[in-house]
This record gives structure tokens, sequence and C-alpha cells, in this order.
């Protein structure tokens, strides 16, 4: 091997007798050409060349800009499909995902560009088709926000990677998603209503909905382990998710797990529920898709008995999740402060919490109401 001052060049004595080179990079670890070559003047002219990099301090290692030169090589499609590949996500999430690389840029002109190329021009022109095929279903106008904050996050990480000088995604209010509708918000009485027209099984879980505005994922995932002996408290330990009709057991939104206190009205009927019609051993299920079973309630099943029950309750419009929203508002009118209603409800940030303490806010006659209530029948 001949010895220089910056790195070392060598010939292979058996097979081909190519040379090959070495040196111990800036950071302190051994890197070798990425080829071999003919003549031991390549292989040192190689050497020079990556001395000269460290000297103008533009010096990468040779595999990350070798993978960066391949990258630049990618398409926009090439490019997102290798993201979603690449991340470590939910079941849900990376179906969703997957849909909106296969629907949305798979097949666009944007996705067939080289992904270091990409202007804002170019993502204007996309945007604009998409919206153009906006679907006739009403969230199809949050649908593409989702889609397009997407795409948002893949350039950015396109930026990290230095393939872009910036993020050609820088379309106004695109990734914002505007409410299409009223969330319909019950009122207690109605609450109890729809707990009395489901299937006695279940007639717990419109309660737990709204009085600790748990999500339905939640809801579906509760098991006797989750339950306090007397009923006081519920810890969210995990939610179950269905992609492609498939349930999915997995972690809480935002991984995290959160504990809460129970109304006491409710508390007997959850340690009655518990006795009676959970499932058998400590991770027994609280709604089963079978007495005593140990599958989670199917999506299916559960929107049958659901708008069985509405329907005979007179609020054919309401979703489960406006149960959840119900128990929000509630918790804002007995004055529960922001961060007390950030870890009721289990958000990342404040917010939510906000709109519900606007929503109680709004709601100050009702609560007048409730008072007076209260007074008489001191």
């Amino acid at each position: 091997m001949a010895k220089r001052r910056f790195g070392n060049v060598r010939q292979l004595k058996h097979g081909s007798g190519r040379w090959q080179a070495r040196y111990l990079g800036p950071d302190m670890r051994e890197h070798r050409g990425p080829r071999t070559w003919k003549s031991e003047d390549d292989a040192i002219g190689w050497l020079r060349s990556e001395e000269r990099l460290i000297e103008l301090d533009m010096w990468r290692a040779p595999e990350e800009r070798e993978g960066a030169e391949q990258a630049r090589a990618m398409s926009v499609a090439e490019y997102s499909a290798r993201w979603i590949e690449q991340r470590s996500l939910k079941p849900s999430t990376r179906s969703q995902y997957s849909s909106y690389h296969r629907n949305h840029i798979a097949d666009s002109r944007l996705g067939a560009m080289l992904v270091g190329t990409v202007e804002l021009a170019d993502v204007r022109g996309w945007y604009a088709e998409l919206q153009a095929n906006l679907p006739s279903m009403s969230d199809g106008t949050t649908r593409n926000a989702r889609v397009y904050a997407y795409l948002r996050t893949v350039l950015a990480s396109a930026v990290d990677d230095k393939l872009l000088v910036e993020n050609p995604c820088r379309i106004r209010g695109a990734g914002a998603t505007k409410r299409q509708r009223a969330i319909d918000v019950p009122t207690p009485a109605e609450v109890t209503r729809l707990s009395a027209a489901m299937p006695e099984r279940l007639a717990l879980l419109p309660l737990i909905a709204a009085w600790c505005a748990l999500r339905r994922g939640e809801l579906l995932g509760l098991r006797r382990c989750d339950i306090a002996s007397d009923g006081s408290t519920i810890t969210v330990r995990q939610a179950v998710t269905f992609v492609d009709r498939e349930a999915v057991v997995g972690s809480p939104k935002n991984d995290r797990q959160r504990t809460v206190t129970v109304p006491p009205h409710i508390r007997e009927l959850i340690t009655e529920h518990v006795r009676v019609h959970a499932s058998p051993g400590r991770q027994g299920l609280l709604f089963a898709r079978r007495p005593g079973g140990s599958d989670v309630l199917t999506d299916g099943q559960l929107r049958h008995y659901w708008e069985s029950a509405r329907k005979a309750v007179g609020v054919e419009h309401l979703r489960i999740h406006g149960l959840r929203h119900a128990g929000s508002v509630w918790a804002a009118s007995a004055g529960a402060t922001v961060p007390e209603l950030q870890q009721r409800l289990g958000h990342e940030s404040s917010a939510a919490a906000l709109r519900y303490m606007h929503a109680a806010n709004g709601a100050d006659a009702a609560i007048a109401d409730r008072l007076s209530a209260i007074a008489e029948g001191l």
C-alpha cells in the first residue's frame, strides 16, 4: 500500500488488479472510494478531489453525496413513495398517505417532475387541477387541504435533504381545513335517550362518549383494566382504527395515554356494565363484537346501532363524534381551564380546547337557566 499525506491507495492483488482508495474523513471515519480504478493515478486523483472539498469546507461523506445524487434523479412520485416507506407511521396514517400519493401525486404532471426542479408555479398548477376535480362529497375541500398538506410535508423533507433550496408549497391557506357544517351538540337528556335506544350491551357507549369526551376509536379500545374498580376513572391506553375495513388496535391519537375522571352520576352504570357486559379477563373489551368475545366492535355494527338509536331519538344528523363535542362544551361550561381541557380531551395543542371554551361562552344563557334550576331545587 502506497503511503500518502492524505489517504492511501492500494492495488488489489487478486482478480482484476484494479486500484482502491480510502481516507480518514473530518468525521473521523474511514471512507472508501465509490468504485475501483484501472490506474493508481486515477485513484490518487479521487483522493485529491476529496481533500480539496475538505479544504474548501464543502465536504460531505461520499455515501451521503451518492445518496443525494440518486435522490436528485428521483421524480416527485418516487420521492413521495420512498418518503412513506421510510417513515414510522400508524397503519391508518400510512393508509391515508398512500391514498393521497396514489390518487393525487403518482400519476400527476407534478409527480413526473424531478423533485429538485419543482417550483411554486408547478405546485399552483397541480393544486388548481386538484380543486377543479373537487368531488361532490361534503368533505371534498377538507380532503384537498389534507392532500396539499401531505405534499408540503414531503417537500419539506426534500429541503432537509438539500434537494430543494426552499419548499415550493407556499399557497396561502391551501392546507387549512374549514368545518363544512355546524356540529350538532345534543342535550344531556338526548344523550340519556340515545343510551336507552342502543342495545343493552352498548347502552353505556353514548354516556362515556359524551360525559368523558372520548373519541370513537378510544371507546372501542376500552378494556376492563382501563376502568377503576369504583368507576371513578378511565385510562385511555389504546384506540381502534379501521384500515380497509379491518380493525387495527394501536396507541391513542398523538401517542398520549391519559386518565379521565368520570362524573359521579355515571360511575355506578360503568361498574355495572363491566360486571355484566364486559368480556372476561383484565384485557376483556367493554364493547366487543359479540357478547363475551375478544374481537372489537366493527365499524359497520356500530354505525348500524347508532343510526337506529339517533333515528329513534329524532337526532338523525348527530354523529358519534358530536357526543365528544357535547362533553367538551359541558366541561368548559363547568369551569375547566384550557390546560385542563387539553388534558381531558387528549389534545396536543390548545387550539381545540379554546374552541370549546368559546362555545361554552356562547351558551351562557343556557348555563344561567341551569343555575336557576339548581336554585329551585334547594
